[in-house]
C-alpha cells in the first residue's frame, strides 16, 4: 500500500511540473506572437502612408533597449536605439571557379535610416561593402562600413577582416575590426578577437579572446580580455533576452593585473 501511494504521489508531482511547464511555454508564446502582431500593424499602418521608397520591412528592428550594469565601472546604463530602416539598394556578383571550388561574393548595399541621434532625429546613410571568398571549408570575409549622420556631419567606418571556419573548426572565428570616429579624428580603435560560439535551443554562449588597443595609447597592445557570454532568450525568440558576461581583463590600466569582472544586461529588440 506504501508503494502504491508513493508512487501516486511521484506521479502528481510530475504531472504537476510537466503542467507547470507548458502553461509558461503557452504564455510565452502567447507574448511573443502579441508583439510579433502589434509590431506588424504599426509596420502595415505605416506601409499605408508611405511611397514604396520609404515602406520598411518586417524583419527590421523598431527599437532597441539594453538595461546593463558592469561590476568594472560600477555603474547602471541604459540605451534606446529607435530607428527605421528604408528599402536598400543592393548588388551582389557571385564568381564560381569550378576547377578549384572557389566561390567569391561582392555586396554593395545603400541603406538610408532614420534614427535618434544625439537626442535629435536624425536621417542617416549607411554605406557597406562585402567581400567574401570560400574555399572548401574556410571561408574569409572582407567589409567596410560607412554611416553618415547628416543633421550633425558626423560618420563611422567600420573596417573588418573575419575568417570563419577558423582552423577548420566550424564555430571558431578569428576577427580584427578597426573603428572611426570623426568626433574623435586623431584617435582610432582596433580589436583583434578570437571566438567560438555555442547554441542549444534558447541558449547561447560564446567564448572570446581579445585584445584591443587605440592609437593615443600605447603600447600597441592596450588590453587583453578573456570572457564567456551566456545568453538566455526568455520568450523563445530573439527579441528579448539576457546577456551575462563574466571576464577576466588586464589593462595597462592597472599594469596588466589579471582581474575578474562580470557583465549583465537585459535587451529588447522590437
Amino acid at each position: 500500500m506504501k508503494k502504491i501511494f508513493i508512487i501516486i504521489i511521484s506521479f502528481s508531482l510530475l504531472s504537476a511540473k510537466v503542467i507547470h511547464q507548458k502553461i509558461k511555454e503557452n504564455n510565452n508564446t502567447i507574448i511573443q506572437e502579441e508583439a510579433k502582431i502589434i509590431k506588424s500593424w504599426i509596420i502595415k499602418n505605416y506601409n499605408a502612408l508611405m511611397p514604396d521608397y520609404l515602406k520598411i520591412s518586417p524583419e527590421d528592428s523598431l527599437l532597441k533597449f539594453s538595461l546593463s550594469y558592469d561590476t568594472q565601472y560600477h555603474k547602471l546604463n541604459s540605451n534606446l536605439n529607435a530607428k527605421l530602416i528604408f528599402p536598400s539598394f543592393e548588388k551582389q556578383i557571385t564568381k564560381v571557379k569550378i576547377n578549384t571550388g572557389t566561390t567569391k561574393t561582392y555586396k554593395f548595399k545603400i541603406t538610408p535610416i532614420l534614427q535618434i541621434y544625439k537626442s535629435t532625429l536624425t536621417p542617416v546613410l549607411k554605406n557597406s561593402f562585402t567581400y567574401t571568398t570560400s574555399l572548401l571549408l574556410q571561408s574569409i570575409m572582407f567589409n567596410e562600413t560607412f554611416y553618415f549622420y547628416f543633421i550633425h556631419n558626423d560618420y563611422k567606418e567600420i573596417t573588418s577582416l573575419a575568417f570563419k571556419k577558423f582552423l577548420n573548426f566550424n564555430n571558431l572565428m578569428f576577427k580584427i575590426s578597426k573603428t572611426y570616429y570623426s568626433t574623435q579624428k586623431s584617435n582610432l580603435y582596433y580589436v583583434f578577437g578570437l571566438y567560438y560560439y555555442t547554441q542549444q535551443k534558447k541558449d547561447i554562449l560564446t567564448y572570446g579572446l581579445e585584445l584591443s588597443g587605440q592609437r593615443k595609447k600605447l603600447p600597441f597592445i592596450y588590453a587583453y580580455k578573456i570572457f564567456t557570454t551566456y545568453r538566455h532568450l526568455i520568450f523563445g525568440d530573439k527579441f528579448t533576452y539576457i546577456d551575462i558576461t563574466p571576464y577576466l581583463e588586464a589593462s595597462k590600466d592597472w599594469h596588466y593585473q589579471i582581474k575578474p569582472y562580470l557583465k549583465i544586461s537585459f535587451n529588447v529588440k522590437f
